[in-house]
C-alpha cells in the first residue's frame, strides 16, 4: 500500500527526489532489489549529497554484487557527511569485496577511530590487514574484536588463521580449542584444528578432531 501511495504521488507531481528515495527504501525492504535500484539511482541523481539515499543505494548495490558502483556511491566525501558511519562501513565492505584491501582498511580505521567499540569493524580490519600481509596489525585487530564480542565464533577463527600466518601455531591451536569448547555445536573450530594437526604430522590428533567435527 505504501508503494502504491508513493507511485500515485509521483504521477500526481509530488516531489520526485523524496518519493524515489522512499520507494527505493520500501522496495529494498521487500527484497525487490531490481525495482529498488531503479528508484534509488534516480533519487541519488536528484540528491547526490543526501547520505541516507546513498546508504540505501550502496547497500542495495552491494546485495546485488555491484561492488564497483557501491564503492563509487559510498565515496569518502559523502561518507564524511554520515554521522553514523554507515557509509564508511559500506565503503569498507565494497572495497574488501573488490580485493582493494588498502581502501577497505582505511575505511574500517575511520569507523574504529570514531566508534572503538565496533567489534565487527575490528574484525573486518583484521581480515583486510591479513590480506595485505600486515600480520601483526591483523592479529591486534582480531584480538580486539574477540575481546569486544567473545560470542562471535568467526572472529575466533579469523584470529587463529592470522596466528597461523604469523607462524604461531601453538597460539592458534589454543584459540581454536577454546572456540571448540565455547561453541560445541560449531564444527569449524574442529575442522581448523584438524588441518593444523595434519599439517604438523599429528595424524592421531587430526583424526580425533575430524571425528569430533563429523559428530
Amino acid at each position: 500500500e505504501a508503494c502504491a501511495a508513493g507511485q500515485d504521488g509521483l504521477q500526481s507531481g509530488g516531489e520526485p527526489g523524496a518519493l524515489h528515495a522512499l520507494l527505493g527504501m520500501l522496495r529494498a525492504r521487500q527484497n525487490d532489489l531490481s525495482r529498488a535500484l531503479q528508484h534509488l539511482r534516480e533519487a541519488h541523481r536528484m540528491r547526490p549529497q543526501d547520505p541516507s539515499v546513498a546508504i540505501n543505494l550502496a547497500s542495495a548495490l552491494a546485495q546485488e554484487g555491484l561492488y564497483e558502483e557501491a564503492l563509487a556511491v559510498a565515496s569518502s566525501d559523502l561518507a564524511a557527511l554520515d554521522r553514523r558511519f554507515r557509509l564508511w562501513r559500506l565503503r569498507g565492505f565494497a572495497a574488501q569485496s573488490l580485493e582493494r584491501f588498502d581502501e577497505a582498511a582505511a575505511a574500517y580505521r575511520t569507523v574504529i577511530e570514531a566508534e572503538p567499540g565496533d567489534w565487527e569493524s575490528w574484525n573486518n580490519l583484521g581480515n583486510a590487514c591479513s590480506a595485505l600481509g600486515q600480520t601483526d596489525q591483523a592479529i591486534a585487530a582480531l584480538r580486539r574484536a574477540v575481546e569486544l564480542e567473545p560470542a562471535a565464533a568467526p572472529s575466533r577463527i579469523n584470529l587463529a588463521r592470522a596466528l597461523v600466518d604469523a607462524g604461531a601455531q601453538s597460539d592458534a591451536e589454543e584459540v581454536l580449542r577454546q572456540a571448540a569448547a565455547d561453541f560445541p555445536n560449531d564444527p569449524v573450530p574442529l575442522q581448523e584444528l584438524h588441518a593444523l594437526a595434519r599439517e604438523s604430522g599429528r595424524d592421531e590428533d587430526a583424526l580425533a578432531y575430524l571425528t569430533a567435527a563429523v559428530e
